[in-house]
């Protein structure tokens, strides 16, 4: 797990970054209300001044904006593999201890169960 994770924050800073900035225009232009929303919120907490962290707390709109990048636009679809540390049971399936797991992202976050239109980008 150590060097799964390993991998994974070296990987991690190659192409996701740009393709994650991407994206996030590719939707304030193809959503313009969103766009207005987010600059309505930056301007009141902002202003004119140099954005700090601690502003964070105060752009909730920003925040679900950037949540909704993630989930739908799936800079990494997939995640690194992962190990079993023990014999377990999914959905009347046996794992057992040592089987090699790869997540997919883009299956967990389109799930209908958990997204009430998860084929849409809905930041509210």
């Amino acid at each position: 797990q150590m060097h799964a994770s390993a991998v994974a924050l070296w990987s991690a800073g190659f192409d996701t970054t740009v393709a994650t900035l991407r994206l996030c225009c590719l939707e304030l232009v193809n959503n313009p209300e969103v766009q207005r929303k987010l600059q309505k919120e930056i301007d009141g907490v902002i202003g004119k001044r140099r954005i700090r962290f601690e502003d964070r707390e105060k752009l909730p709109y920003l925040s679900a904006f950037l949540q909704e990048v993630y989930r739908l636009l799936n800079v990494l679809p997939i995640m690194f593999i992962r190990q079993t540390s023990q014999d377990t049971v999914i959905e009347g399936w046996q794992i057992p201890v040592g089987t090699n797991i790869l997540p997919q992202f883009s299956m967990v976050h389109s799930d209908p169960n958990e997204f009430e239109r998860p084929e849409f980008f809905c930041p509210d």
